[in-house]
């Protein structure tokens, strides 16, 4: 299974400027292609992204420049050459408050991603 990094920093939630750091959708599908490997070298592939997908701070609300970015990797997951690959998404968060008001947001994050 791939992994796909999606990470949130505290200092990050509350703004909503887009960075020309974000990745497009051809840029995404370039980082998780699969790669050839010739036989000599072995071993299986393993291709990631690290993606920053911002909230409002202290909130499951996607910022403008968030929802953007989870368009371009909805794009690059439906394109062809991604099509016989798996994924693991994994986020992060900072650990400010309490841990299980933490574990709340966190899963209502989630929801938000996947929506």
């Amino acid at each position: 299974m791939k992994r796909i990094a999606l990470h949130t920093a505290a200092v990050l939630l509350a703004t909503s400027q887009v960075q020309a750091a974000d990745p497009n959708a051809n840029e995404i599908i370039r980082s998780l292609a699969p790669i050839i490997y010739l036989p000599q070298h072995g071993g299986k592939p393993h291709r990631a992204i690290d993606l920053e997908v911002r909230f409002e701070s202290g909130s499951a609300k996607l910022t403008k420049s968030a929802r953007s970015l989870l368009a371009h990797l909805a794009i690059a997951l439906k394109d062809e050459r991604l099509a016989t690959s798996r994924f693991e998404v994994t986020g992060h968060t900072d650990a400010s408050g309490k841990r299980a008001d933490n574990q709340k947001l966190s899963e209502r994050r989630a929801r938000a991603v996947v929506v």
